[in-house]
């Protein structure tokens, strides 16, 4: 079966067994991927709603241009009864549309496409002057671990850098880095389908990621099966002026 063929049967949920379980592999380990995979679930989508809309847009159409000539006429086709009946195709419209539309993705697909981590890992460092001595010398052993956890980051690693985490928070140097290491544990955790600990640190989060933070717990309560809790992030995400809104109201539409 051809690569794009793979993409269109998925996104018309007619994957299933070990083609579907080697795609979903393939979304989680290929960013690319499933950012293509993506964008064609949301093609196919507008695809199949766009012809039952066009067709109701042209029947209002001409339901505007008549001339109603008698009074009792009127009183039948009011302005008010006309919306209603809009009203009326819209709720069929959508409850065809939704007992016809593709199986939605599990959660594990979910997650392999909105689910996207910076490229990097990086952690302003803080460094001791003479004029301030809680922070730390440029060569102390807590920054050197900080460059190995950045390493395991940048080349892919979670398992190594959860363990590298690990270490620094149990330096006393990790009270001025708490919530950066927080948003890094729980970044790996997604990664390494620890949800409920990837939960436990975003939650722990208290003054940086103001946009990251309640994104990346939606995705790990997704991950954890908690999808009442899940939406619930995803439509206050999808209310604000977040960068991540646009993501948030595309997932909502597939839970």
């Amino acid at each position: 079966m051809e690569h794009r063929e793979y993409i269109e049967r998925f996104a018309l949920g007619q994957l299933s067994g070990s083609d579907l379980l080697d795609f979903e592999a393939r979304l989680a380990a290929d960013p690319d991927f499933a950012e293509e995979v993506r964008q064609e679930v949301e093609l196919v989508r507008a695809l199949r709603l766009a012809p039952e809309l066009a067709a109701f847009r042209q029947q209002l159409e001409i339901l505007e241009q008549q001339d109603i000539p008698t009074p009792d006429t009127r009183r039948f086709f009011s302005p008010r009864l006309l919306w209603a009946l809009a009203a009326a195709v819209v709720f069929i419209l959508a409850a065809i549309w939704w007992v016809s539309s593709p199986a939605k993705p599990t959660a594990q697909a979910l997650l392999a496409i909105y689910f996207q981590p910076p490229q990097e890992m990086y952690i302003p460092r803080r460094t001791r002057g003479e004029a301030d001595s809680s922070t730390i010398s440029t060569h102390s052993p807590f920054l050197s671990l900080l460059e190995e956890a950045e390493a395991a980051y940048n080349n892919g690693q979670p398992m190594a850098l959860l363990q590298c985490l690990s270490r620094l928070e149990a330096m006393p140097e990790s009270a001025d880095y708490a919530d950066e290491l927080l948003y890094y544990t729980g970044l790996a955790c997604l990664q390494t389908q620890q949800a409920e600990r990837a939960i436990a640190a975003f939650e722990k989060i208290t003054d940086e990621y103001p946009t990251e933070k309640p994104w990346y717990r939606a995705l790990a309560r997704l991950q954890a099966g908690q999808t009442a809790a899940a939406r619930a992030d995803l439509e206050t995400i999808a209310r604000s002026a977040s960068p991540f809104a646009p993501d948030a109201k595309a997932l909502l539409e597939q839970l």
